[in-house]
């Protein structure tokens, strides 16, 4: 006879980038600088950084946040003085005049 049964699994699978990095996380430093002058000396297009780049670079990021900050406060206030113009010009233009309620034919009467 048939029979039906329900399972249900729960897998979880590393990245091979995760593998890597677990990897190096096991290494002495010792060993963990090695490989690094290793892969420095393999591939041309790696650099060896200091730390002196890391903190420039940290800088530059706060300047740039800074100067967004500003030019986003600025972009608001720019809206918002543009809003009040606009809403000058259209009370402007609902304003009536006494013209605007009689046609030139009951003035010539």
């Amino acid at each position: 006879m048939l029979e039906q049964s329900l399972q249900q699994k729960l897998l979880q699978k590393l990245s091979p980038q995760q593998i890597q990095l677990i990897k190096m996380l096991e290494i002495p430093i010792m060993e963990l600088e090695q490989r690094i002058k290793k892969e420095l000396e393999e591939n041309p297009a790696l650099e060896e950084g200091s730390e002196d780049d890391d903190i420039t670079v940290e800088a530059v990021d706060e300047d740039e946040n800074k100067e967004d900050e500003e030019i986003q406060t600025d972009d608001l206030q720019n809206d918002i003085d543009a809003n009040e113009d606009e809403k000058e010009d259209l009370s402007k233009e609902d304003e009536f005049t006494y013209e605007d309620y009689i046609s030139e034919e009951e003035t010539e009467d």
